[in-house]
């Protein structure tokens, strides 16, 4: 019986009920990760979407815009000696559906930075057996995480021919701050002024000792 009645209920209550219990309305932004299922997004969902084979999904960035989960991963697929990169970007209202947003190819390391309305989508190219950039950093740019700019290149006066992967922006004290690798070594930039990505000035700070570091995130609170 359903709580609260005393009747036998319908089987269409009682599946609705069901529906109810397992997959929450997660709408609202809100979320129990006991009800998530695991893995989140596997290769052969992301196949579907793209009708080419996956291999594997790594670095995610998530984010949350008008009652949507935006999720933009690293497609990988082929052996490898001969990866073909792909940047995924996909919505969800459950993560149990998916819609394909972005597919480009050459792309790998996503990483999100939002402001002012705007969202930019950091990544790196080079990934691919058939790059035609070689390991360079990119930036697009969306107000609603669905449709992308053309990427341009990220803080290539500092990146220079350096082998550049993994980049993540942050704004600290007005001014953006660029963390990526060069090589292995955690490099940093910052702008020169308040400006936004697209066309600032950067400045190179420095490298972080301390061995090895994958895709570094910023994190902001309040």
């Amino acid at each position: 019986l359903l709580r609260g009645t005393s009747a036998m209920p319908s089987v269409s209550a009682v599946l609705a009920a069901i529906k109810a219990e397992t997959q929450p309305d997660l709408t609202d932004g809100s979320m129990r990760f006991t009800d998530l299922p695991t893995p989140l997004l596997a290769p052969q969902q992301i196949a579907l979407l793209t009708g080419r084979p996956t291999s594997s999904l790594k670095d995610p960035a998530l984010a949350y815009n008008d009652g949507q989960f935006f999720l933009f991963v690293s497609d990988f697929s082929g052996p490898i000696n001969a990866l073909d990169a792909h940047l995924v970007g996909v919505s969800t209202i459950d993560f149990r559906q998916y819609d394909l947003v972005l597919d480009h190819a050459d792309g790998a390391s996503p990483t999100l930075f939002s402001e002012g309305g705007k969202h930019y989508l950091c990544f790196c190219s080079g990934f691919g057996l058939n790059s035609r950039h070689g390991h360079k950093l990119w930036v697009s740019t969306s107000t609603d995480l669905r449709s992308w700019s053309t990427p341009v290149p990220l803080a290539s006066a500092v990146t220079g021919g350096a082998r550049a992967i993994d980049p993540a922006l942050g704004r600290i004290d007005g001014r953006l701050w660029l963390v990526y690798k060069e090589g292995q070594t955690v490099a940093t930039a910052r702008s020169c002024d308040g400006g936004g990505p697209l066309g600032s000035c950067w400045q190179k700070k420095g490298s972080l000792s301390g061995g090895w570091a994958e895709n570094t995130q910023f994190y902001t609170h309040s």
